[in-house]
């Protein structure tokens, strides 16, 4: 019986020297419609008004990061971010 694909979106790191993990919490859950979140996905390090808005939501404490996780409203793609105070995708 032959295995079913799966396919999802995500990015390859080069040469990678680990793959540890961390804790994640999702303080929040925010869709973004349309251009949002095309704008996110290809600019991550350009200012964005709703990591402004909940910046106090996305931190570090210990071995955790508390962040917000943007989805794609409009189809099934997300992008999970902390940001550490920047008004921008710092962590992503």
């Amino acid at each position: 019986m032959p295995m079913k694909k799966v396919t999802f979106n995500a990015p390859l790191n080069h040469k990678a020297y680990s793959y540890e993990p961390m804790q994640i919490e999702v303080e929040k859950v925010i869709p973004l419609y349309g251009k949002r979140f095309e704008q996110m996905r290809d600019h991550p390090l350009d200012d964005c008004p709703k990591i402004i808005e909940n910046r106090d939501l996305m931190y570090m404490k210990g071995n955790t990061a508390h962040c917000i996780l943007f989805l794609d409203a409009n189809g099934s793609d997300g992008i999970l971010v902390e940001a550490e105070g920047a008004d921008y995708a710092r962590k992503s």
